[in-house]
Parts: structure tokens; C-alpha cells; sequence
């Protein structure tokens, strides 16, 4: 067993993490280590790309892709065309 400089126990499979990159052993709430994320990313109609970054990166990636009005089908609905919508 080992414990972190707060008294929290640390799992085993992390010491085992921590020893392999050389890191001191600290509890999740301690680390300085900045926490990361993931973000699948479209770029065409079969391609994905998932993205491994920083926690505040991914979060204005998902900000953005979540904007309103964004992306070629803005407006259209049930087979009407952009021309047909707009010259009522």
C-alpha cells in the first residue's frame, strides 16, 4: 500500500503508471498533472479523427460544435431547397 502526502491511499495499477513515467506518487485530488479529454472530429462523410488535448481545449471544441447556425443544412427542412425557402 502507499499513500499520497494527504493521507489518501493511491491504487496500486497508478504507483505502477506514476513508476513508469517517473513521477512522484500523488492521489488524483494532488496531482498538477493537467486532467485531458477526447474529441471525435468529422471530416468528411467517413472520416473521423479523434483528438487528445487538454481539458479547457476540448471543452471550446465542443463549445463550437454545438454553435447554432452552423453547418451546410442550416434551414433546410423536409426536401426544401435554399432557393425555395427564401423566395416566398
Amino acid at each position: 500500500m502507499a499513500f499520497c502526502k494527504c493521507g489518501v491511499e493511491i491504487h496500486p495499477k497508478r504507483i505502477e503508471i506514476l513508476d513508469k513515467m517517473n513521477k512522484p506518487h500523488t492521489c488524483l485530488n494532488c496531482s498538477t498533472t493537467q486532467k485531458v479529454g477526447g474529441f471525435m472530429s468529422t471530416e468528411g462523410k467517413t472520416e473521423r479523427t479523434i483528438i487528445i488535448a487538454e481539458m479547457d481545449t476540448i471543452n471550446n471544441l465542443h463549445k463550437l460544435s454545438a454553435r447554432a447556425g452552423t453547418g451546410v443544412s442550416k434551414g433546410v427542412k423536409m426536401n426544401q431547397s435554399y432557393s425555395a425557402k427564401h423566395n416566398r
